[in-house]
């Protein structure tokens, strides 16, 4: 796998990773609020990290 690919795998497994963390530290948020906090850390559009929590697409 070439490294473009490599840091993408990692950047999607970090983005699960810190949405899933925020959702437990913060039961009572809504999945959009969750959705929006990690797009905001990560500099990502808020679909993009629902693609990538969803595994659709380019983001499996």
């Amino acid at each position: 796998m070439d490294e473009k690919k490599e840091r993408l795998k990692q950047r999607n497994k970090e983005v699960r990773e810190t949405y899933f963390k925020v959702k437990k530290n913060n039961p009572k948020w809504s999945d959009k609020a969750v959705t929006e906090e990690v797009a905001k850390k990560f500099y990502l559009a808020v679909r993009t990290v629902n693609a990538i929590i969803g595994y659709e697409g380019n983001y499996k």
